[in-house]
C-alpha cells in the first residue's frame, strides 16, 4: 500500500486506512491468543491438569454429516422447546392450585362445627 501511496496509485488516507485495520487485527490477534490461552487453562484446572503441563489441542474441528439442520430447523424446534416449558410450568402451577384448594377444603371440613 506505501508503494501504491507513493506511485500516486493510492491516496495518504487510503495508507492510514489499512495501518489502522492491520493495528487493529493485530489486536484482535492478540485478545484470541490470550482467550484461548484462558480457556486452555480453565481446561486444564477442570481436567486436574497442572497449568505448567502441556496439553494438545486438536484445531481442525470434525463435522458430522448427518443430522445436520438449517436454521430454520433450529428455530422452529427452539420454539417448540419453549412451548414445552411453558405448558409444562402451567402444569405445574395449576397443579399446586388445585394441591392447595384441597387442602383449604379439608380444613374446611375438620374444623368443627360451632
Amino acid at each position: 500500500m506505501q508503494l501504491l501511496n507513493e506511485q500516486l496509485l493510492a491516496k495518504g488516507t487510503d495508507v492510514s486506512k489499512v495501518k489502522l485495520q492491520v493495528s487493529q487485527l493485530t489486536t484482535q490477534k492478540e485478545t484470541i491468543k490470550s482467550k484461548y490461552e484462558q480457556v486452555l487453562n480453565a481446561l486444564k484446572f477442570a481436567m486436574g491438569i497442572s497449568i505448567e503441563q502441556n496439553l494438545q489441542i486438536d484445531p481442525n474441528i470434525q463435522y458430522q454429516k448427518q443430522g445436520t439442520a438449517s436454521l430454520t430447523d433450529v428455530l422452529l424446534a427452539d420454539n417448540a422447546l419453549r412451548e414445552a416449558q411453558q405448558t409444562y410450568l402451567f402444569a405445574v402451577i395449576d397443579y399446586l392450585k388445585a394441591d392447595l384448594e384441597l387442602k383449604n377444603s379439608q380444613e374446611i371440613f375438620q374444623q368443627p362445627n360451632n
